[in-house]
């Protein structure tokens, strides 16, 4: 075993810098993956930002199924593909990621990738709202505006979309 360490030491220290920046990469953690992804997809090189969003999503990071679950709404160097996307938001919506739980809420209103169910839109955007999301406070007004899954409430339909003004 120690003769093996030996080697790979030697290895290292005489590798390529391209041998090097492949060892960098297996010890990047997935906050960097998802910030160089971030960087990545704001540069619109969305090959390079999917693959490091899978990588971070594929180990349980709620920001990366995120982002994820939007290049695959988007068709983004992925086929555009709404149960996929629908998946990855879950994934996320399920570690308390607020904009996935928004966004998922919308799949369920819609019935894109997943069945139509008004009650799962009104208890996602709920969960988005109580984390304080502009997007999850207005959906949360729009139900009970329109009265889609909750009884129809103008007062209860002006404090969420205040709140989420309030936001900007």
């Amino acid at each position: 075993m120690l003769k093996f360490i030996f080697y790979f030491m030697i290895l290292c220290l005489f590798s390529t810098n391209s041998f090097a920046f492949s060892l960098s990469d297996i010890f990047t953690s997935n906050e960097e993956r998802v910030q160089r992804g971030k960087q990545y997809y704001e540069e619109q090189n969305f090959s390079e930002a999917v693959k490091l969003f899978q990588e971070a999503a594929d180990q349980g990071n709620r920001e990366a199924q995120f982002n994820l679950g939007r290049m695959y709404v988007r068709g983004e160097c992925v086929p555009k593909d709404n149960e996929k996307a629908a998946y990855w938001y879950q994934k996320s919506a399920d570690q308390g990621h607020p904009r996935s739980q928004v966004n998922l809420g919308f799949m369920y209103f819609q019935g894109s990738g997943v069945p139509q169910d008004v009650e799962k839109t009104v208890y996602w955007c709920q969960k988005s709202a109580d984390q304080g999301d502009d997007r999850g406070q207005f959906c949360l007004g729009e139900m009970y505006f329109y009265g889609h899954g909750v009884l129809k409430d103008d007062e209860e339909a002006a404090y969420w979309y205040q709140k989420s003004a309030d936001q900007g």
